[in-house]
């Protein structure tokens, strides 16, 4: 019942009980006064103080730099930044598709890290000279053919050396390109195509979205993964 029902309720049970009193035949004696403190008022409704938002500081425009550089290189340029501490972006192009390349190395390492407990990313994983040879640039790989590494060192080569095959071998024992495409979708990245591995993820065909992103996609996709 809220205050208005509560306070109602009261004065009517106190009317009824002085008129049932005034009915009745006087006592001899007289009956001593009421004592009862009548209600307390309730207390005013406190208002919050309205919050404020401190706008978003203006995007850093260096589109000039970037098209002269466009220019002297004979090459076209797409970049996305933010400044995490204090908000500020810099975007060029920044919703062109372009070949994301080895940059998807580190979304395979993350994939990595979400899904597999420690015990298991020690397992240890090899290959042969001939996936190295077909790859590519395979710093570290190249080096443990007969070893091996484990999926954890694999991740560390794909993404501190830019090791191909450590990449498609992440890539295999993860479940293929398309499940790291599945999990940049779960990200809410609907515009990154994984299609392809080393060396072929390096080629773009024209008019075609496979091995290809944004880069305020891929920007998105690091900020979900450092911001979950």
């Amino acid at each position: 019942m809220g205050r208005r029902g509560l306070g109602v309720g009261l004065a009517l049970g106190l009317g009824v009980a002085l008129g049932t009193s005034a009915c009745a035949p006087l006592s001899s004696e007289t009956s001593p006064a009421s004592t009862a403190s009548p209600p307390a008022a309730a207390p005013a409704p406190v208002t919050p103080a309205p919050t404020t938002t401190a706008p978003a500081p203006a995007p850093v425009d260096i589109s000039a730099e970037l098209a002269s550089l466009e220019s002297t290189s004979a090459a076209r340029i797409g970049v996305s930044a933010v400044d995490t501490a204090t908000g500020r972006t810099i975007a060029y192009r920044a919703d062109e598709r372009f070949g994301y390349a080895s940059t998807i190395k580190v979304f395979a390492a993350s994939l990595l890290l979400q899904t597999t407990p420690p015990e298991d990313r020690a397992r240890l994983a090899n290959w042969t000279q001939s996936d190295v040879d077909a790859a590519g640039h395979s710093p570290a790989t190249g080096e443990h053919v007969a070893d091996g590494l484990s999926l954890a060192q694999l991740a560390e080569a794909a993404v501190r050396q830019s090791d191909n095959t450590a990449l498609n071998v992440l890539l295999a024992n993860l479940g293929g390109p398309q499940a790291l495409d599945a999990a940049l979708t779960q990200l809410g990245d609907d515009t990154s195509d994984v299609v392809d591995v080393e060396p072929a993820l390096n080629t773009v065909e024209p008019g075609s979205t496979a091995n290809t992103t944004t880069p305020a996609a891929f920007t998105a996709d690091l900020r979900a993964l450092l911001n979950p």
